[in-house]
């Protein structure tokens, strides 16, 4: 059989006081009694963490870029606000959820694939009143929660464990009426164990990757050419951002002066396709196929959204 040729290796309890010690320790036969071995484990996973299944967990992402947020309206990027109550100020290192008299405030996000199996949802928080952190079915149903109340001023670790059957969609926090909390970040993870208080924040560029698969916001801190493409009519030209995006339906929004070839846009759509986002732009005055650049003036911007 495989053997490890150890010659003492010491058993520690969470304080880091040695508890007991075995030598010449064989890879299929520790000889560990069950606590030895439970303590163990605890040992190896006291500093290791679990991936998150959420994008964006710390809300380092803002690509729409605004303070605050209200209403049922997706907001830091993957988090979506419920309903007209919901307001979401964005501050460093840090969200706040509120809302207002008339009822309750929620932030959700919904995932890209669901989960089923042994899972483990958590949240950093400080405030007042009472709130609700829970995961959801696909319908939007309540399939196991955690009631949260007056953590106070320091950040608080809360957390629970779920054995899911029916696969879990979405994770939401409610705040009650006429209160509000601050949120640090939010965590779903396979297993039984929160790993959450190990983490930290992860790197912005691979965060904003994953975020752009759903919303891609195209703009610049002045005038500049944005895309290149061609022209299709006298009345119309196609751009392609190459850039994968979720597979649904898909929108386009423009804000600001954006022009084609110096020519008003007037009208944009977008199209996923296997080299990326088709956008496809209407203007008077084009050279039929020719070359074209799609010019955004200062301040201007394109939204192309496949926020589920």
């Amino acid at each position: 059989m495989p053997y490890i040729n150890v010659d003492e290796v010491y058993i520690l309890d969470n304080t880091g006081a040695q508890v007991d010690q075995v030598t010449d320790l064989p890879y299929a036969d520790a000889g560990l009694t069950e606590s030895q071995q439970a303590q163990a484990r605890k040992n190896i996973s006291a500093g290791g963490t679990n991936p998150n299944l959420l994008d964006n967990p710390f809300f380092t992402v803002n690509q729409r870029g605004a303070a605050s947020y209200t209403g049922n309206v997706y907001m830091v990027d993957r988090w979506k606000g419920a309903n007209s109550r919901t307001t979401i100020t964005v501050n460093a290192g840090y969200v706040n959820l509120s809302t207002n008299s008339s009822g309750n405030g929620f932030l959700q996000q919904k995932l890209s694939e669901s989960y089923t199996g042994v899972l483990t949802y958590s949240v950093y928080v400080r405030g007042t009143g009472a709130g609700v952190l829970s995961i959801q079915d696909s319908n939007g149903t309540s399939l196991d929660d955690i009631t949260i109340d007056n953590p106070g001023n320091d950040w608080t670790l809360v957390s629970g464990t779920y054995e899911a059957t029916t696969p879990v969609a979405a994770v939401v926090f409610r705040v009650n009426t006429s209160t509000n909390y601050d949120i640090k970040c939010v965590k779903l993870e396979v297993g039984s164990v929160s790993t959450l208080a190990n983490d930290v924040p992860p790197d912005y560029g691979t965060e904003l990757a994953k975020c752009r698969y759903y919303f891609h916001r195209l703009n610049a801190s002045g005038a500049v050419n944005i895309l290149t493409g061609a022209t299709t009519s006298t009345t119309s030209a196609t751009f392609v951002l190459p850039h994968e995006m979720a597979v649904n339906t898909g929108s386009i929004t423009r804000t600001g002066t954006i022009t084609v070839n110096g020519q008003s846009v007037t009208a944009a759509s977008q199209t996923q396709t296997s080299a990326g986002v088709t956008i496809t732009v209407t203007a008077s005055g084009l050279i039929a196929y020719n070359g074209a650049v799609l010019n955004l003036a200062s301040g201007a911007y394109i939204d192309i959204s496949h926020d589920l």
